[in-house]
């Protein structure tokens, strides 16, 4: 479950494609990347994108610790009787639950975080300054709007920066 968290929490991909992951689509090269499957994208969308030398340490360490599933899956789920390892990934409802049981222990209220989407939210409102196309190519997202009206999210810092412009379009006071 923690793998799957710093996967959405660094990529800002939905959890239905992030549970679907294999072996196979982590490419550790230079810049590391993930191929993500049009098959597991609710969207339908297909691509591989880099991703950060932070998140590449955290796969490999994952994989030196975490065998992957039958099938390579790194999010595999497990028999709850005998612990072994599945042929299919983690259920969206499995990792649902265990985020849940992650953010009460946190001490996370209910509804100051709101499950999965949170974190995708969270990783578009950081990005916010960054070139938009090049945002919504890594989460995975095809509609504009969907990222202006959904995701990226007004921050205290960013409120800031815009009251602070004089009338030229200066930082002013």
């Amino acid at each position: 479950m923690l793998l799957a968290l710093h996967f959405v929490d660094l990529t800002g991909r939905r959890i239905g494609a992030v549970r679907n992951l294999r072996r196979e689509d982590i490419t550790f090269g230079t810049p590391p990347s993930i191929r993500w499957r049009q098959e597991f994208d609710k969207c339908g969308n297909e691509g591989e994108v880099p991703i950060g030398h932070h998140l590449a340490e955290i796969v490999t360490k994952h994989l030196d610790e975490v065998p992957c599933g039958k099938n390579g899956c790194l999010i595999p789920a497990r028999n709850a009787r005998t612990g072994e390892l599945r042929e299919h990934p983690m259920t969206t409802d499995a990792l649902r639950y265990w985020l849940g049981i992650a953010e009460r222990r946190a001490g996370v209220k209910r509804g100051q975080h709101c499950g999965w989407h949170a974190y995708r939210r969270k990783f578009a409102t950081q990005r916010k300054h960054l070139p938009v196309a090049d945002v919504m190519a890594v989460m995975g997202l095809s509609d504009v709007n969907v990222f202006h009206t959904s995701y990226a999210r007004p921050d205290m810092e960013t409120l800031l920066r815009v009251v602070k412009l004089d009338g030229t379009g200066q930082e002013g006071g």
